[in-house]
């Protein structure tokens, strides 16, 4: 699953991006790997306990109009019509946090969410069969042409992941997109990068 982006931006004042925690700049955790690197229980994919909810003025002169997903730190921002699909079809899969909007005539905001995708899977590619790199500290390096053939068969109903070595990646199978499409889900991006290695007694 991949998201479009624009060098405009969303049409909001990340208001309390600097504060949200008491050390730390921004969204991400200060310490991405509590578990140990690439441990799948916590990662980078885990939101920190934030001092107040992400505040968003909204202002349709600051950039473009709000999809249903955003990127900022390698979490979402997504509509509430999102999150109760999210919840439908792939649930246990995401962590919410919900997100405080206005306009910036004071009026109430549209609703968003802080949406944390924390299920991960470690060792979840077959490195022969597909086409991945690994960095110094052995975390998969993705480039234009990517070819991923998964190999875990818990894999087959979860439809919304992530890789544990490859933290900023967004994976999805055809249910989760035709459920997308199905319900309007809409300016998302989707790409195809792989196939489901099932194993032999499954084939």
């Amino acid at each position: 699953m991949d998201f479009t982006t624009s060098e405009r931006g969303p049409c909001w004042d990340f208001v309390n991006y600097d504060t949200l925690q008491a050390d730390e700049r921004g969204l991400d955790p200060k310490v991405p790997w509590p578990d140990g690197l690439f441990a799948v229980t916590r990662g980078p994919w885990t939101p920190p306990p934030y001092l107040e909810p992400p505040r968003f003025i909204i202002d349709p002169r600051l950039g473009n109009p709000l999809r249903d997903a955003e990127v900022r730190d390698n979490f979402l921002f997504i509509s509430g019509k999102f999150k109760r699909l999210i919840e439908e079809i792939a649930p246990n899969t995401c962590e919410f946090r919900a997100c405080v909007t206005e306009h910036r005539n004071g009026e109430p905001g549209p609703e968003i969410w802080l949406c944390a995708l924390v299920k991960a899977f470690r060792d979840s590619i077959d490195m022969a069969a597909s086409k991945v790199t690994l960095n110094k500290m052995g975390g998969y390096m993705f480039s234009e042409e990517i070819y991923l053939c998964f190999k875990e068969k818990e894999m087959l109903d979860v439809h919304l992941f992530r890789i544990a070595e490859n933290s900023s990646g967004f994976f999805c199978d055809e249910y989760f997109k035709s459920k997308c499409k199905e319900h309007g889900i809409k300016r998302i991006l989707f790409k195809e990068i792989g196939e489901l290695k099932l194993h032999a007694e499954e084939m």
